[in-house]
């Protein structure tokens, strides 16, 4: 199908270059201008792939073979082109992923080496152990070859590539070697260090679970109850206004709170305590009157019919038996003028063996008493 150029005298005097027309039989002289204007066409196509300036006005020759055959050349050229930057995109691409992965596994392959290394020096230094070692060294070489075996086999357990699984069972068959060994010396030289616990597996974070927005009402509660000594009741109502503060600002937008505004709003509590045990602070303290002079402590009594504890007006300290008493005021206005907070032993320890992990401890040392007594160097304290 042939498109006449708009400025062929065939479409003299129609109203638009666009417009269709319908090809009547050509005459001879119609014929040779019909076959110029598709070497025209041809011509404007070669020129503009060769990006050239085309001059539209002036009359073009007929397009040659060589002009065909370079036109040919050119898209192969260009077809070869695109191809070749697909394949170096390509090579690029897997280059790149395949770099990382060499990368991992040559700083993996050298931890290992390390861990080979570390375990072996151990494995020496027990294999040098004799019967006449002294026997704080014996004791010192055990525990850090302990220390050190514990770490290796915890690192080893994570390590899963195919590639290095020779230099995983190479550092395994070291650590196995040291771990006879230790079991050996252990039974001629039990352990007696102090217990080493580590419940770091059960840790929690109790703000991980919180966005920022709560934990910011959990803080002016905690600065207030804490540090400015405000009360339970005051703690409270600063939650409570924190929490309605943050739903008056989700009404401004149409629609109310959405869901995640709506469960961190939910989740600060109406009663500050609840938010002290989250948090492990609902320790209970005891509060002693300190002297502003001499420094000495006394500690409060409760009235049975009051709540409030109860202090000296006055220091009554001597520093020795024929010298004035301090006479020091102790309270202003009810309150002690200067505080020490202490904090219970007894409750600390009963907390600390509560905690996950540490049970199995406190139930071997019982059943340890139980069957064969307390230590012959056990000292009981009178604050026991």
């Amino acid at each position: 199908m042939h498109v006449p150029r708009a400025d062929h005298p065939e479409f003299a005097g129609s109203e638009s270059s666009s417009s269709l027309t319908v090809a009547t039989p050509l005459s001879q002289n119609n014929q040779s201008q019909l076959v110029e204007d598709v070497d025209y066409g041809l011509t404007v196509m070669a020129s503009t792939m060769l990006n050239r300036d085309i001059d539209f006005s002036q009359p073009v020759g007929t397009i040659t073979v060589a002009d065909l055959d370079r036109l040919a050349d050119l898209a192969q050229d260009a077809t070869t082109t695109q191809q070749q930057a697909i394949v170096m995109d390509d090579y690029n691409l897997t280059n790149i992923f395949e770099g990382r992965q060499n990368r991992t596994i040559t700083q993996e392959s050298q931890r290992l080496q390390s861990l080979s290394q570390s375990a072996q020096h151990h494995l020496s230094l027990l294999q040098n152990l004799s019967s006449i070692s002294d026997l704080s060294d014996v004791r010192r070489i055990l525990l850090e070859a302990e220390q050190a075996v514990a770490v290796v086999n915890a690192d080893l357990a994570k390590r899963r590539r195919k590639e290095l699984q020779a230099e995983v069972d190479e550092a395994k068959s070291v650590v196995r070697r040291a771990e006879e060994l230790l079991k050996t010396w252990r039974a001629l030289h039990p352990d007696v260090s102090p217990v080493r616990l580590d419940n770091s597996e059960v840790a929690a974070n109790p703000m991980s679970s919180h966005p920022t927005s709560t934990l910011i009402a959990f803080s002016m509660a905690f600065v207030a109850r804490v540090m400015e000594g405000l009360g339970r009741r005051g703690s409270n109502f600063l939650l409570k206004t924190a929490r309605l503060f943050g739903y008056s600002l989700t009404y401004l937008q149409q629609g109310g709170p959405n869901y995640q505004q709506q469960a961190a709003l939910s989740s600060i509590p109406d009663d500050v305590r609840g938010l002290e045990q989250k948090f492990n602070l609902d320790v209970e303290t005891t509060v002693f009157a300190v002297c502003p002079r001499c420094n000495c402590t006394y500690e409060p009594t409760l009235l049975p019919s009051s709540s409030d504890p109860s202090y000296p007006s006055r220091c009554t300290f001597r520093s020795t038996t024929v010298s004035d008493p301090c006479n020091e005021d102790l309270v202003s206005e009810g309150q002690p003028i200067k505080t020490f907070e202490f904090y219970s032993f007894l409750d600390w320890f009963g907390r600390f063996l509560a905690l996950p992990g540490i049970g199995k401890y406190s139930e071997a040392f019982c059943q340890q008493v139980s069957s064969e007594g307390p230590p012959a160097t056990c000292s009981c304290s009178p604050y026991a």
